[in-house]
């Protein structure tokens, strides 16, 4: 069944769905209640609820606060005043197990009592028993690699701290859905969403194609990228890693080409680390930047230093659009946002990326990639933040607010997961 169809037998209009978005230092809730779209751009949209604790925002300093915050937050909803049926996780990764339908698998033999000896994962499991605790034989689904960067949230089993804490507060028959996946998958959700209803609005045909590929790329701390097909997350045995792609760093191509760096930018690379590849999150990740250029802040970063981060990503663009041949590219994160506000830049980041992503879409000369939304400028993106109403906990007001792409997105993944006690194969 796909999508549509899905959304068309839906009957969970006017029911609430919460989005969590967790990142390396903070953890963000927004409630908000589905609603049928005003028109048929969109199978389904969300209006904010308006009760005060609808919507938090909760800084975590440690590694040992990171599960009893996430406990906090799952607990507030209990306090709404009426019942969250699904919540929509987005977090930081990699994660070990993104693979809902094998947990809903798992969960269907559990409930039907099945106890004969099976093979997960090259791991023989005898009985179910542990399954309620998503610790079955080392089943991942919904936690933080030990390898992660971002080390407050190595390990963190967000899936068990989760279900867990539901179970405490009166759902032991697990009918609260409880979705998993990466920030930035999430964040090309939300894309996907919303293009749609400007391609639905627009007088160009092209933009109106039942295929629809958008590509999120989040440049932060780390260099992430979500993919999402036709408003759906890509169907591969994990997400993806796109900040893993390699660079080209010598060469002497000319001035569009991230290769033709300064003899000072020749020196430094080949003083680095060569046990690993040229991976771009090396280069164009915040502390890489800042590494490289020696600076501690974005604003001493100099016009020359800024083309060559211009020219890293638009490298990783051209290579995202060998592999997959998107319709659109969306850059989100501290990086673009500041490249583009700051005077250094009097274009957009977006449009620097696109300019110089084109020569390296030519070979011997030729444009190798040819297709109607490559020529547009408008095939690289800057992500747009959503309109949210938030209500004050201290005068009831209602105030208007912007949320996170990414935190939006994970609003909508959990709604479009039904939760693990329904059969969904």
């Amino acid at each position: 069944m796909d999508l549509d169809q899905a959304e068309a037998d839906d009957h969970n209009f006017g029911r609430l769905y919460a989005g969590i978005l967790i990142r390396a230092d903070s953890i963000s809730l927004v409630v908000g209640r589905k609603t049928k779209a005003v028109d048929d751009s969109m199978p389904f949209c969300f209006v904010p609820h308006t009760h005060p604790r609808s919507m938090l925002h909760l800084t975590v300093p440690t590694a040992r606060e990171f599960p009893q915050t996430l406990s906090l937050i799952i607990a507030s909803l209990f306090h709404l005043d009426e019942r969250v049926i699904g919540i929509g996780i987005a977090t930081y990764g990699p994660i070990l197990s993104i693979n809902i339908k094998q947990r809903n698998r798992l969960y269907k033999r559990f409930m039907e009592g099945h106890t004969e000896q099976t093979v997960i994962d090259d791991t023989v499991v005898e009985n179910f028993d542990d399954h309620r605790n998503a610790r079955l034989a080392g089943w991942t689904y919904g936690k933080i690699s030990p390898s992660s960067q971002h080390t407050k949230l190595r390990e963190l089993d967000i899936y068990s701290i989760v279900r867990n804490q539901l179970r405490a507060f009166g759902d032991p028959g697990d009918e609260v859905g409880v979705a998993i996946h990466t920030d930035v998958t999430c964040g090309a959700l939300t894309e996907s969403f919303f293009r749609r209803k400007r391609a639905s609005n627009a007088d160009d045909e092209i933009r109106r194609m039942e295929e629809d590929t958008v590509v999120f790329l989040n440049l932060a701390e780390g260099i992430g990228g979500g993919v999402v097909i036709n408003r759906s997350s890509l169907g591969s045995a994990n997400h993806p890693e796109m900040g893993y792609l390699i660079l080209q760093l010598d060469g002497t191509n000319d001035t569009t080409h991230p290769t033709s760096e300064s003899a000072t930018a020749r020196a430094s690379h080949k003083t680095q680390d060569k046990t690993t590849p040229n991976f771009v999150e090396k280069y164009a990740s915040l502390p890489a930047i800042l590494k490289h250029t020696e600076k501690a802040d974005l604003k001493e970063i100099g016009a020359e230093d800024w083309q060559r981060v211009i020219g890293y990503i638009a490298q990783l663009c051209a290579s995202i659009t060998f592999a997959i041949g998107p319709h659109r590219i969306v850059l989100h994160g501290p990086i673009a946002e500041f490249s583009t506000k700051s005077a250094i830049t009097e274009e957009p980041f977006s449009e620097l990326v696109f300019e110089q992503m084109t020569p390296w879409l030519s070979i011997e000369g030729q444009q190798y990639v040819t297709y109607p939304e490559i020529t547009q400028r408008n095939y690289i993106l800057e992500s747009r933040y959503v309109e949210w109403a938030a209500t004050s906990r201290d005068s009831g007001a209602l105030t208007e607010k912007l949320i996170d792409p990414m935190l939006y997105g994970a609003l909508i993944y959990g709604a479009q997961t039904p939760p693990e006690n329904m059969s969904i194969l």
